[in-house]
């Protein structure tokens, strides 16, 4: 066990882009996805294929999707993209991960292990069937539609910090996306991992998910 997370009691996921590896197809999807956001706004663009060219070009100059959205009109694009990432169908392409389902097995009998995720409950029971993980392998899950709760303002953190009975402190909250992962984890006092991704923020940066074993095990 690395000596950071030795005070560590609880451990929370994330679950798209966590506990499942980004790629390319999925990636596309999604784009789709927030495409359509577009078109909503801008009618003007008269279809998906113009509305996805016109979010790549803009994307190109802007590095940020949300930014995309917030350029066509959307007040709260962190939002709408985190809708778009968790809602897009992706579940055709999730494989089964034996070695992460164990993985959990075995922090579940150590830690208070909890999900946190922005998928709405029914597709996120459906993608960890896919990946073949016991949904009661997390003592807590909190999805998009618990108790009105949001990632990105923390209160679904401090949510899951107050029903576990351990303090944020004692937390290490596992996940993939700087802006609704490891920001409110952190401000919460949480420690943190990114997977799949280098976040400056994150007190460790992990290119694999199954990494956390020799870390937290």
């Amino acid at each position: 066990m690395n000596d950071m997370f030795r005070t560590t009691y609880a451990v929370g996921f994330d679950l798209d882009g966590t506990l499942y590896p980004p790629s390319q197809e999925i990636d596309d999807r999604i784009r789709n996805k927030i495409s359509k956001k577009i078109l909503e706004k801008r009618p003007d663009l008269e279809n998906l294929a113009n509305a996805r060219d016109f979010f790549e070009r803009r994307y190109e100059q802007l590095k940020s999707g949300s930014a995309v959205l917030r350029l066509v009109g959307y007040e709260k694009p962190e939002l709408v993209m985190e809708e778009c990432l968790t809602t897009a169908d992706v579940l055709d392409l999730i494989k089964k991960d034996d070695k992460l389902a164990t993985i959990i097995e075995d922090l579940h009998s150590k830690y208070f292990t909890y999900l946190l995720t922005s998928s709405p409950e029914q597709i996120s029971l459906q993608k960890l069937e896919r990946l073949g993980i016991n949904p009661r392998l997390f003592s807590l899950r909190i999805h998009a539609n618990t108790e009105s709760l949001d990632k990105i303002d923390g209160s679904a953190f401090r949510y899951a910090a107050i029903s576990s009975s351990i303090p944020a402190d004692e937390h290490v909250y596992i996940g993939d996306r700087r802006q609704s992962d490891i920001l409110p984890a952190r401000e919460l006092g949480m420690k943190t991992i990114a997977v799949y991704s280098e976040i400056p923020e994150a007190d460790l940066s992990l290119p694999h998910i199954h990494d956390v074993r020799g870390l937290l095990l």
